[in-house]
């Protein structure tokens, strides 16, 4: 008894000093977020305070949905990515595209590894399944990469699930890839 006592008054001292450092619990930030995107009633000036104009209205960075079209945050991973370009582009450019990205109101993207590609490949958990992008993404993209001679490309279409021992893996094929080969772009930030 006097054991937990002890725990109670430590948690309790750690949430008094939190409060004290003006800690707010998650849900009543998230709330506040909203409410000052609200009050930005331009694209500017919502982009400028870190939000993202979306169906002509001010909006907290959206999550990712299937088919999703703008930028977004991956609730299982914590990865934000980008919105996929226009067109589709060779691995040089894709890395000099990520490196100079803006958007979201944030400029630190990146070209993702192959590793963070393949956390796109979603399954409801059956063995053999052929699964899908989250995002709905079919086709190759580039990773960051490469070997000095080609870089790497990881296939969305060919996400699957099998068993390896008592662990259940996640697999999308990754290839190596010519350099000037044009394929799509999403860029990745933590």
């Amino acid at each position: 008894m006097k054991y937990s006592l002890s725990i109670l008054t430590v948690v309790f001292a750690v949430l008094a000093f939190l409060i004290s450092c003006g800690y707010k619990d998650s849900n009543e930030l998230a709330l506040q977020l909203e409410e000052k995107a609200k009050s930005y009633n331009n694209k500017e000036d919502c982009e400028m305070h870190g939000f993202y104009w979306l169906y002509s209205k001010c909006n907290v960075f959206p999550k990712c949905v299937m088919h999703g079209k703008t930028p977004c945050e991956d609730l299982w991973t914590g990865y934000m990515w980008s919105s996929l370009p226009h067109k589709n582009m060779k691995w040089k450019d894709a890395m000099a595209y990520c490196k100079n990205l803006k958007e979201g109101n944030y400029a630190d993207w990146v070209l993702p590894s192959i590793d963070d590609l393949k956390t796109f490949c979603y399954f409801d958990n059956v063995v053999g399944e052929i699964g899908y992008s989250t995002l709905g993404d079919t086709g190759e993209f580039w990773s960051s990469n490469d070997d000095g001679y080609s870089a790497f490309s990881v296939d969305l279409s060919s996400c699957y699930i099998y068993v390896d021992g008592n662990k259940i893996q996640k697999y999308a094929y990754d290839y190596e890839t010519d350099y000037s080969t044009k394929l799509s772009v999403r860029c990745v930030r933590w």
